[in-house]
């Protein structure tokens, strides 16, 4: 996983993925997993697929995988 921002002293975080700072909205990845949009979000892992369950936020399902693209990131916000 390439990780294009920044990183905080290196903590890690699950599976070995660093703790990702996004500054702005423009830094962050077209789309994003259901940990980095907790992060972003600033909400639980937990809320955050209830969030999807509920269909508060855009999501796209690859098999078991679920991905946010930045725009339903960005809409959600704006409406929030």
């Amino acid at each position: 996983m390439v990780v294009r921002c920044f990183k905080r002293s290196g903590t890690m975080i699950q599976k070995g993925v660093f703790n990702v700072v996004y500054r702005t909205l423009d830094d962050v990845p077209l789309v994003v997993s259901v940990p980095e949009l907790a992060r972003i979000l600033r909400v639980s892992r937990n809320t955050a697929y209830a969030m999807v369950r509920c269909g508060q936020i855009h999501a796209i399902r690859a098999g078991t995988q679920i991905r946010f693209p930045k725009k339903s990131i960005e809409m959600y916000l704006n409406v929030a």
